[in-house]
């Protein structure tokens, strides 16, 4: 299932459709979650991200989701964004 998920991302990419990201901790360069807009229509990216439950609640997300926003602005052309919600609090 992952490596199916994965191989959708450069297809998005191309066609302007979606970026996907991974993200890592600037200590030990270890992958802790992704950032995405799973899509993006008319200059609005949908937000999207998941991160390890073992680090929740350290602003992980929160930082790269930013970064994200800031690159879709200067980058891909996107002007707005809203929030893809999924509730996964199950720990």
């Amino acid at each position: 299932m992952a490596k199916t998920w994965i191989a959708t991302h450069q297809v998005q990419w191309e066609s302007g459709k979606g970026a996907v990201y991974a993200f890592t901790l600037k200590s030990d360069q270890r992958l802790i979650g992704t950032v995405s807009f799973p899509s993006i229509e008319e200059g609005v990216g949908v937000l999207g991200y998941w991160i390890g439950v073992p680090y929740w609640g350290n602003g992980y997300a929160y930082e790269a989701l930013l970064a994200l926003v800031e690159f879709g602005k200067e980058n891909m052309g996107i002007s707005g964004q809203r929030p893809s919600i999924f509730d996964f609090k199950n720990r």
